[in-house]
């Protein structure tokens, strides 16, 4: 199974999609009853912490965590792009801060972390790495529009229609940027550490969270600075990546000329 869905990109995409959402769905149905009556704000957490552990299950068994932008910083590089990043979890601060105590300060916090390791891990991860073979730029466009549209069922669970539109656009690009930043560095913990601290400001900002109906009238400020940015990461994205292509493609015809050098080589030994 582990080398077909290395060798069939988009059967392995649906194959860990199932098993992200379908098993995550079917796992907290079975946990729902043990844990009594969970709020909305509750099960949707509880939601994202068991994909979060599904898709790190995933990433071991597929033996992918150096690929993924998991290991060590021995395996990074251009480390000094990920300063992009810097000012991501400080825009929703524009709004200033609604939460206060400092219990309810903690489970936001928790539920940042759950959902920024579980959108990371399995989509500029996990899925991300499985589309690679259909090339680089195909890769990252289409996932960066999954993405978006993955975002889309909020509306059904409390989020505000006109807010999650918005927000469709700029995922969009702030995805484009997001996956170039992981294939030029190789270091995807950057990305979980910068989407917890964008979601846990926003979340602090709303004193709950948006997409599970907490009720915050974002200022226009915050929601065109957000605009703004998703803009210009989505620009440096598209830029990253031509690099990437000039890269691969010059380590492609190095490659040619060493194949073609070794067959004259065993021609002349014939």
């Amino acid at each position: 199974m582990k080398t077909f869905i290395k060798r069939k990109p988009l059967i392995g995409f649906g194959f860990i999609i199932l098993v992200a959402y379908l098993g995550g769905a079917l796992i907290l149905t079975a946990l729902i009853p043990l844990l009594g009556d969970l709020t909305k704000e509750g099960k949707g957490v509880l939601m994202m912490a068991i994909r979060s552990l599904i898709a790190l299950g995933l990433v071991g068994w597929l033996g992918w965590r150096t690929q993924v932008g998991l290991g060590g910083p021995s395996q990074w590089r251009n480390a000094r792009l990920l300063l992009l990043l810097a000012p991501l979890p400080f825009l929703p601060l524009l709004d200033g801060v609604s939460a206060s105590d400092p219990s309810r300060i903690a489970f936001l916090a928790l539920a940042a972390l759950f959902v920024a390791a579980n959108e990371e891990v399995l989509y500029r991860g996990l899925l991300l790495q499985t589309l690679l073979p259909l090339g680089t730029v195909r890769a990252v466009l289409l996932l960066a529009a999954l993405f978006g549209l993955a975002h889309l069922p909020n509306i059904f669970v409390g989020g505000e229609p006109g807010f999650e539109l918005l927000r469709l656009g700029m995922t969009i690009g702030g995805a484009v940027g997001l996956a170039a930043l992981r294939l030029r560095t190789n270091v995807l913990w950057a990305l979980i550490l910068a989407h917890w601290g964008l979601d846990f400001t926003e979340y602090m900002a709303a004193n709950g969270i948006p997409a599970l109906g907490a009720a915050h009238e974002f200022s226009s400020v915050a929601i065109y600075s957000l605009i703004g940015y998703n803009i210009l990461l989505g620009l440096a994205g598209l830029y990253l990546l031509r690099g990437l292509r000039v890269h691969e493609a010059r380590a492609g015809r190095y490659q040619s000329v060493g194949e073609r050098g070794l067959a004259q080589q065993a021609d002349q030994g014939a």
